[in-house]
């Protein structure tokens, strides 16, 4: 049976909400002035109304299971109690390859943003027109990447940008309110060259979404992070944040010579795209700022099979880019950094099962050490077709001479 998500802020004045017949569950996202401060899941009640005001008084924790690790809402000024700042113009990014419904979702979550910013839909390898009928609906710009890859899509929407900041969102991902605001108020420090937010469940509708929630759910925190190459390895950089909600400095990626095209959705390495953006960014001395108060709703997979494929490929993804930066930057800290990301999910899995709460099957954490071992044999082709790809073109531009 699915489980209704549900958003509640603390400034709410709603007594009741109502809850759907068909649900097994509550997950409450508890906010306040915009800020996440709960993740907690209830059972339905039996009457089919939720209390509000028994999840939003000080005891809430009480009323379920915590969801995910709480954060501490007494850190930091909330969202709607800050000083104003002055508006920096952002440029959102959202590639996207044949998804037209998610697509609308996301754009739609977009419609109210300040016309200081623009947002930049890139269709990526395009097999129909439907992108661009979307993206002309809702009056954004659209840009053509006939290549295949999310990363190659990615440096499309950075080359058409217009401004100093561009974030990125995933097509299936709807964004909060004061996400744009949230994101773009970490560049205030000149130190800081990228952003990350929350991602939270849009819905909880089947049993492949509810594997993917419990996989993904402990990965979660509610607390604002700083992060720098004197507190972590560069390596380690897949902990700060989601491709699925980032932003950069654009002069910033530029100079690091944008995102790697051989990593990524749409080559043999499926993932770690973002992460190795991340690494590089603390190899070059930046801080990265993780705010939970940039939050947005991402659509989990929905059948078990696509949950499998999905981790699978972040298993090659992350030991493809340790096999990058092994090979080509003599990285040694990828060795700890391997081993801790292969048996840490297996120990806490084991721990998990023994002590009888609520983890992802065995299948899903498999299926990402799975992964783990096909990544080093993906890297090396990617970077061989590359250099392939590279040689090639410049025996056509010597012949064009």
């Amino acid at each position: 049976m699915p489980t209704q998500v549900v958003e509640l802020d603390r400034r709410s004045t709603l007594s009741v909400i109502h809850v759907r017949d068909d649900v097994r569950g509550i997950f409450v996202v508890v906010t306040d002035g915009g800020r996440p401060i709960e993740l907690i899941r209830i059972q339905r009640p039996a009457d089919g109304f939720l209390n509000v005001s028994s999840i939003l008084n000080a005891g809430c924790a009480d009323a379920g299971e915590p969801a995910a690790p709480r954060g501490q809402a007494a850190q930091g000024q909330r969202a709607a109690d800050r000083v104003a700042l002055k508006p920096t113009p952002v440029s959102v990014v959202i590639p996207t390859h044949e998804r037209p419904d998610d697509l609308a979702r996301c754009l739609q979550s977009l419609a109210l943003i300040r016309s200081e910013h623009e947002v930049i839909v890139v269709d990526n390898a395009a097999a129909t027109n439907r992108t661009a009928e979307v993206a002309g609906r809702f009056r954004v710009r659209y840009v053509a990447e006939p290549t295949k890859g999310l990363n190659r899509a990615r440096n499309a929407g950075l080359a058409a940008a217009r401004h100093d900041v561009v974030a990125f969102a995933d097509d299936d991902v709807a964004v909060s309110p004061g996400w744009l605001t949230a994101i773009s108020e970490c560049f205030a420090d000149p130190n800081v060259g990228c952003a990350t937010g929350l991602v939270l469940p849009l819905e909880l509708e089947t049993a492949g979404q509810e594997e993917f929630e419990l996989y993904c759910q402990h990965r979660r925190d509610l607390q604002r992070h700083v992060y720098s190459r004197n507190v972590m390895r560069s390596s380690a950089a897949g902990i700060v944040g989601m491709g699925a909600n980032m932003a950069f400095r654009r002069d910033l990626l530029l100079a690091l010579g944008r995102f790697d095209a051989r990593l990524g959705g749409g080559t043999r390495t499926r993932s770690a795209d973002e992460t190795d953006m991340f690494a590089r960014i603390l190899d070059a001395g930046w801080l990265i700022v993780y705010t939970p108060d940039a939050y947005v709703w991402h659509r989990h997979r929905r059948t078990p099979e696509e949950v499998r494929s999905c981790v699978f490929g972040y298993g090659v993804g992350l030991y493809s880019l340790l096999t990058k930066r092994l090979l080509e930057q003599r990285d040694l800290g990828v060795i700890v950094t391997g081993g801790r990301w292969l048996l840490g999910p297996l120990v806490k899995a084991a721990r998990a099962k023994i002590a009888r709460v609520p983890s992802p099957p065995w299948s899903v954490v498999l299926a990402e050490t799975a992964g783990a071992l096909f990544g080093p044999f993906c890297f090396v082709y990617e970077a061989w077709r590359g250099r392939d790809t590279t040689r090639k073109n410049a025996h056509l531009c010597k012949g064009a001479q």
